[in-house]
Formats: C-alpha cells, structure tokens, sequence
C-alpha cells in the first residue's frame, strides 16, 4: 500500500508561511481467504501559502481531513473451473470469428475478375 505523506519533509525556507494539507478519509476493508484487516485509504493535497511582506505572520501546519461517509470493501475470491472455461471459449469463439470475417473480406476483394480495377478507380477517385 502506497502512503501520499509516508517520507514527507517540508523545510521552510522563506521562515513564515503556512502549510495547509487537506486529507480525505475512506475507511476500507481487506477480505482475504484468511484475514480480514481495516484501515483507511486517503488523498492528500497540499497548499503553501507564503507571508506578506512585512506582515508578522508565524509559520504554522493546519491539518484539515473529511472522513468519507461511504466505505470501502475489498474482497480477493478465486474464480471457479466453470468461469474460467466460458472466458477461454469467448476469446477463442471472438477470434475464429473475426479472422473468418477478415478472410471473407479480403476473399470478396481478391476473388472478382475487375476486382482490382474496381477498388483501383475508387482509390483514383478518391485522390481526385
């Protein structure tokens, strides 16, 4: 699991200024065959806001974070011997059939006695 603020410094050059980071809260859960773990997934954004100058500002953090109010559930199932059959047949039943058509095009551009003229003068008109 990747963490957006894992290994995050921030040196503030400038001395004043603030940050301010906004974090968004998803509750997840992991279900595995033989654990189940809860945590949380976030976003973070970050804003710099420099001080005027002039202005006596100190250099602070405000942290601001919304929990979302839907969860999320992650489930790891193992597809069954039957399912994995009907996606092996559909990609070799998609593939028969669209070399079948591609073998009846170019038959049918192939085959005809003025076939090569045909598609010849359309090219032509077509450049015209």
């Amino acid at each position: 699991m990747v963490n957006p603020l894992e290994g995050l410094a921030q040196i503030e050059a400038e001395r004043n200024g603030s940050w301010t980071y906004f974090l968004k809260l998803v509750p997840t859960t992991y279900q595995s065959r033989w654990k189940t773990k809860e945590t949380n997934q976030y976003s973070m954004t970050e804003f710099f806001n420099g001080a005027i100058q002039g202005n006596s500002q100190f250099p602070h953090l405000t942290i601001s974070y919304e929990m979302s109010p839907y969860s999320v559930k992650i489930k790891e199932e193992n597809m069954g011997i039957g399912h994995f059959l009907v996606r092996i047949c559909a990609v070799v039943g998609g593939t028969y059939a669209f070399t079948r058509m591609l073998d009846r095009w170019v038959y049918q551009l192939t085959s005809h006695p003025h076939a090569h003229s045909k598609i010849s003068r359309k090219i032509q008109a077509l450049r015209t």
